[in-house]
């Protein structure tokens, strides 16, 4: 079982509040992004991405009521992290940390969020769809 996974299995059905209280036990919002963005870049399949070139935008509303921004560009088969707004984003993906932590461990499906209005996405809606796909655990 992957750590995702793991904490999918553990957070699975917890209120928002209990999240955020788990995200905080772990040092908090900017420890957690850090660690999860870098788990993204490590979850890459650039044979899933078909040669494809993107820069993806995420836009994390913490509980410190600030947006924090990170950056995925995806070129020539790899894929670096980075914080903050850099690149001229293909698509923009834009949800609270709750939300982005049930996202990333499998509680939350991309579709049901963004009906639901969990997840808000901009840009190139056909690169949004593919995205699970390329950063999926095996």
């Amino acid at each position: 079982m992957s750590q995702a996974s793991e904490i999918g299995h553990a957070l699975k059905g917890r209120s928002d509040d209990e999240i955020l209280a788990w995200v905080r036990s772990v040092g908090g919002s900017a420890v957690f992004l850090k660690q999860a963005f870098w788990g993204m870049k490590e979850a890459f399949h650039a044979d899933r991405a078909g040669g494809q070139s993107a820069v993806i935008r995420w836009d994390i509303d913490t509980p410190e009521r600030a947006v924090v921004t990170y950056e995925l560009e995806v070129s020539d088969g790899e894929c670096t992290v980075s914080r903050g707004a850099h690149g001229d984003a293909r698509v923009v993906l834009a949800m609270a940390l709750a939300d982005y932590l049930r996202l990333v461990t499998g509680c939350l499906d991309a579709k049901e969020a963004l009906a639901a209005g969990k997840l808000k996405v901009s840009g190139d809606m056909q690169l949004a769809n593919q995205l699970s796909e390329w950063f999926k655990e095996t």
